[in-house]
């Protein structure tokens, strides 16, 4: 059973993917719910739910919350 708490983390404008690659090198586990594009945005694929934010699981007793 995996325990830790969730974070939501605020990330540079559109720079989700590559702060959730920074956490995963780190071995943190991080989501990033995204949605289907629509509208103007349709030629991007799929765009993030909530742009700016992800979510990341830390035990922070062992862990420490990891900062950059």
């Amino acid at each position: 059973m995996i325990v830790g708490k969730w974070y939501i983390v605020r990330t540079q404008p559109r720079a989700e993917a590559l702060a959730a690659a920074e956490f995963d090198r780190e071995g943190i586990e991080t989501f990033c719910p995204r949605i289907a594009a629509s509208g103007c945005n349709a030629r991007k694929g799929w765009v993030p739910l909530f742009p700016g934010y992800l979510f990341l699981r830390s035990d922070g007793e062992s862990d420490g919350l990891p900062t950059f």
